[in-house]
């Protein structure tokens, strides 16, 4: 699976990369907002992201290739290690779905 597909679709999004875990992991903000981390140099390549935490079970259970975040609350984040089970729609849906989870953060503090 071409990762460049994945980090194009990270690249599209409203956000901003940030290095502050060091320069071997690329994290994502949007509106300060961590939402993604991606492992710059990881074979296969991995990525953790944001999820909700009924979804983050199921997605669990139904793939290895999904484990909970590594280093970060595993109710919160998955990590996802691209492997041809996953698929590349899959991944991007999560994608979308983890930068949705902080716009959402994002609004409700905007409410506040």
């Amino acid at each position: 699976m071409d990762n460049k597909i994945f980090l194009n679709e990270l690249g599209k999004l409203d956000v901003e990369v940030r290095n502050p875990f060091g320069k071997e992991l690329d994290a994502y903000y949007y509106n300060d907002v961590l939402f993604a981390i991606w492992y710059v140099d990881k074979r296969p390549a991995r990525v953790s992201l944001r999820c909700d935490y009924k979804l983050s079970r199921d997605i669990r259970k139904r793939y290895e290739s999904v484990l909970p975040g590594q280093n970060l609350d595993h109710r919160k984040w998955n990590t996802l290690i691209i492997t041809e089970q996953l698929g590349e729609q899959f991944v991007l849906d999560m994608i979308r779905h983890a930068q949705e989870i902080a716009k959402q953060e994002v609004e409700e503090e905007l409410d506040n």
